[in-house]
C-alpha cells in the first residue's frame, strides 16, 4: 500500500469534509428535512428541463425524456415522502460507518508489528464499528438521536482515516515495496 502525496490531501481533504458534514449534523439535526426538499426541487427542475430539451430536439433523443421522467419521479418522491429518505440515511450511513470501521481494524490488525500504537487504531476502529451497528440496528427509534450519532460518527471517522494513512505511509517507508526501490550505480 503506497501514500503519495495526492491521496494523503485527498484523505485529509475527505477527512475535513466528513467532520464538517458531522458537526451540522450535530448542530442542526433538522437540517436532511430541508436537504429533501431541496433535492426533491432540483430533481424536478432537472427533469423538467430534460423533458424541455427531449421536445425542443423534436423527440429525437429518447434518452432525454427517459432521464427526465426518472429525475422528476424522484424529485416528487423526495419532496413528498422525506421520511423515507430520513429512514434510509441511518442504515447507508450506517453501512459506511462500519464498513470504514472494518477496513480500519483490518489495516491496524496487519500493520501491527509496525507500530507500537496499534491498539489504539483499532480500539478507534471497534468504536466506530459498534457505532456503525447502533445506527443501523435503531433508524426509526429517534431520529434526532440517530442522527446525532451519525454526526459523531462521521467525525470519529475522519478523526480516523489520516491515522491508518499515516500509519500506513511509515510502514511503507520501513518496508518498501520492490517495486518503489530505485537502485543506483555506487560511486568509487
Amino acid at each position: 500500500m503506497t501514500l503519495n502525496k495526492q491521496h494523503f490531501l485527498y484523505t485529509i481533504l475527505g477527512a475535513v469534509i466528513t467532520a464538517a458534514f458531522g458537526v451540522l449534523l450535530l448542530a442542526v439535526p433538522g437540517i436532511i428535512d430541508r436537504i429533501c426538499l431541496y433535492g426533491g426541487g432540483l430533481f424536478c427542475a432537472v427533469g423538467v428541463i430534460l423533458f424541455i430539451v427531449w421536445l425542443i430536439k423534436k423527440r429525437q433523443n429518447p434518452t432525454h425524456l427517459i432521464y427526465g421522467i426518472v429525475c422528476i419521479l424522484l424529485g416528487v418522491l423526495l419532496c413528498i415522502i422525506p421520511s423515507l429518505l430520513n429512514f434510509l440515511i441511518p442504515i447507508l450511513f450506517g453501512l459506511w460507518i462500519l464498513g470504514s470501521g472494518g477496513f480500519g481494524l483490518f489495516k491496524n490488525l496487519m500493520n501491527r508489528s509496525e507500530h507500537k500504537l496499534w491498539w489504539l487504531g483499532s480500539l478507534l476502529c471497534l468504536a466506530a464499528i459498534a457505532l456503525g451497528v447502533i445506527v443501523i440496528t435503531r433508524p426509526a427509534d429517534a431520529m434526532q438521536t440517530t442522527i446525532s450519532f451519525i454526526g459523531i460518527a462521521m467525525i470519529g471517522n475522519a478523526l480516523l482515516r489520516p491515522h491508518s494513512d499515516i500509519l500506513g505511509r511509515r510502514v511503507n517507508l520501513k518496508n518498501p515495496h520492490p517495486s518503489q526501490v530505485i537502485e543506483t550505480p555506487l560511486q568509487e
